[in-house]
């Protein structure tokens, strides 16, 4: 990407080609950016206390909440 040149001389297709390449790079890093906001957003970063509170859960909790994991991307992070 840091090599990309848009030259004045240079014909439609080099053009509309680098163009897709920065779409798809940029479609890259909004992707990137919005796995950052989950991660975030449900506290995923914070290991220590997320094991300290998995200490306290009965095991019968522990397989739900496994089950579920897949839909926590249609919750918030309070529900």
């Amino acid at each position: 990407i840091s090599e990309l040149e848009f030259v004045p001389g240079e014909s439609e297709a080099e053009r509309t080609s680098k163009l897709e390449v920065l779409a798809a790079y940029n479609a890259t890093l909004d992707e990137r950016q919005r796995r950052r906001d989950f991660v975030e957003k449900h506290s995923l970063l914070d290991l220590a206390r997320s094991e300290l509170e998995a200490k306290d859960v009965p095991p019968a909790e522990v397989s739900l909440r496994e089950q579920l994991r897949p839909y926590n991307r249609y919750q918030s992070a309070e529900e």
